[in-house]
């Protein structure tokens, strides 16, 4: 009897196939997955928040940290990595458990503890308000406050390792915003501007609590010397108008959102504030004439 000879040309090429694809996939390296995560989470600023492609970008940037964990399991740069991307994606705990493996890897970088001390904060506060919401009695509900011990001690811990570094300085000033402690908050800012006169977001973050209480002279010099670091940023104009007309200041307001207005010169936002100075300063053909400008913007699409 004569024996039939398969054909196994298909079979061998589906096998070739596949044990192409496994080298591929274990041929990159945990820095090769951990480049490819940053990459996604860069190209999500270009999406709108929370919307499906950058919620899916997000998890696909997710899977490359799980691969570069699973491949190097003792780097604490990738758990801190993965820990930023649970963040935006809302798995708080589970950012919360990679913080703390990355500070437990490398308990010297005080990057990890800024990070933990931020989330603790968050599930904290989150925490707090779901016990106020189960309370029927607003005076019982209102004596629910969270105290935030363990992320007050990771933000000092940072500042422990790196005295010098404003950036941490400015982590705890946000971490004392939050939680309404306004002189501590200023004088950590205070601080981080000691250290670097520079730290553009240090004098937007103290200008904007000055301005929140009442001090509108110091906002005004903090936001005057964004200006001098950056003539065309839009927003230290538009918020030095705020303290100039909280002052009765009115003129340099205006002043302040016409140079505003030179930097985002298609802009019907600014166009109809200006318009409302003008109105308050009596200028009211100066304002009709910006109210009809910002109309016609509106209706070219213009934002």
């Amino acid at each position: 009897m004569k024996l039939r000879v398969q054909n196994f040309a298909p079979a061998l090429q589906m096998a070739a196939a596949l044990l192409c694809l496994c080298y591929s996939t274990a041929s990159q390296t945990p820095e090769e997955y951990f480049k490819a995560a940053n990459l996604k989470v860069a190209e999500t600023e270009k999406l709108e928040w929370n919307s499906d492609k950058w919620k899916a970008k997000f998890r696909s940037a997710l899977m490359d940290m799980n691969e570069a964990i699973k491949l190097d399991p003792k780097k604490a740069a990738f758990y801190a990595k993965r820990a930023d991307i649970y963040e935006y994606l809302g798995d708080l705990d589970l950012a919360l458990k990679d913080a703390s493996i990355a500070i437990s890897l490398a308990p010297d970088i005080p990057d990890y503890y800024a990070l933990r001390g931020s989330l603790r904060y968050q599930i904290e506060a989150i925490e707090t308000a779901d016990e106020r919401e189960k309370l029927d009695d607003p005076n019982e509900a209102a004596k629910l406050v969270a105290d935030h011990r363990s992320a007050l001690e990771d933000h000092n811990k940072a500042i422990s390792l790196a005295p010098k570094d404003p950036r941490w300085y400015l982590e705890r000033a946000d971490f004392y915003n939050s939680t309404e402690k306004t002189e501590a908050a200023l004088a950590d800012l205070n601080q981080a501007l000691d250290l670097d006169g520079r730290n553009m977001p240090a004098l937007r973050e103290r200008g904007f609590l000055r301005w929140k209480n009442g001090q509108y002279k110091e906002a005004v010099d903090d936001y005057t010397r964004l200006i001098e670091l950056d003539p065309n940023m839009t927003s230290s104009y538009l918020a030095r108008a705020e303290a100039y007309e909280a002052m009765k200041l009115y003129q340099k307001a205006i002043d302040d959102t016409t140079a505003a207005l030179k930097t985002r010169p298609n802009s019907p936002g600014i166009l109809e504030v200006r318009a409302e100075r003008y109105r308050i300063a009596g200028r009211l053909a100066l304002a009709r004439k910006d109210e009809l400008a910002a109309k016609r913007l509106r209706r070219s699409g213009q934002k």
